[in-house]
């Protein structure tokens, strides 16, 4: 199960974060920050900040890693949801990559995981990463953008507003825009919208936007 939020602040994402915790239950989380690296906040802030919001939705079981490290993909497995935090998409996806973390992820989702992404941590899990590349800088030199691919062959855009139509329409792929007081679940097959305002399907030229609690349908890809 996949929850993925457009990015805005705690006010912003509260009935994503919601639906997220009435899923999960008081179970384990391994918060990912690592997107975050060198730049503020603070590690020990994000760590205050992710328990500021999931303890008082009863998920107080959570641990941070903030130095990923190839021994970490199986111990993994003993977690039941990962919280994937916002920050520098290119730098993500590139520490994700070269720890393993990238395949860990895809594998942990196929045996039943959840994996919450706000903002770069939900951009990743699409099918391109270069949705972000109005927002963030490449400064890690990435040249493959290719994302997790977890939903299909969408990629994922997020802080989305309508003035950002005039780039989107520059992808050939298709993308999911997700506002910042919007989000997503997916089950595997079905998107649903959860959040204050509707996301915005750009495929083949076309947009659509799906209002709250409205869902759609995606093919996976074989």
């Amino acid at each position: 199960m996949l929850y993925l939020a457009g990015g805005g602040d705690d006010n912003d994402s509260v009935w994503i974060d919601k639906k997220f915790a009435q899923h999960f239950g008081g179970k384990r989380l391994v918060y990912l920050p690592i997107a975050m690296d060198g730049v503020s906040p603070t590690y020990e802030e994000c760590s205050v900040w992710i328990n500021s919001i999931f303890n008082p939705l009863g998920i107080r079981e959570i641990v941070m890693w903030d130095d990923l490290n190839p021994n970490f993909t199986a111990e993994l497995q003993t977690f039941d949801a990962v919280y994937i935090g916002g920050g520098n998409t290119y730098k993500l996806l590139d520490k994700l990559r070269k720890t393993g973390f990238d395949n860990a992820l895809k594998q942990f989702v196929i045996d039943g995981g959840t994996i919450y992404g706000g903002s770069a941590g939900a951009i990743v899990l699409g099918k391109d990463i270069s949705t972000c590349s109005a927002m963030d800088s490449n400064d890690v030199g990435l040249h493959d953008t290719s994302g997790l691919g977890l939903i299909g062959d969408y990629a994922i855009w997020c802080h989305y507003v309508e003035e950002h139509d005039r780039l989107i329409a520059s992808y050939e792929y298709p993308i999911l825009a997700i506002p910042e007081r919007s989000g997503i679940t997916f089950d595997g097959t079905v998107v649903c919208v959860v959040g204050f305002d509707g996301v915005t399907v750009f495929d083949s030229g076309h947009k659509k936007i799906l209002l709250p609690n409205e869902t759609m349908r995606v093919l996976q890809k074989n």
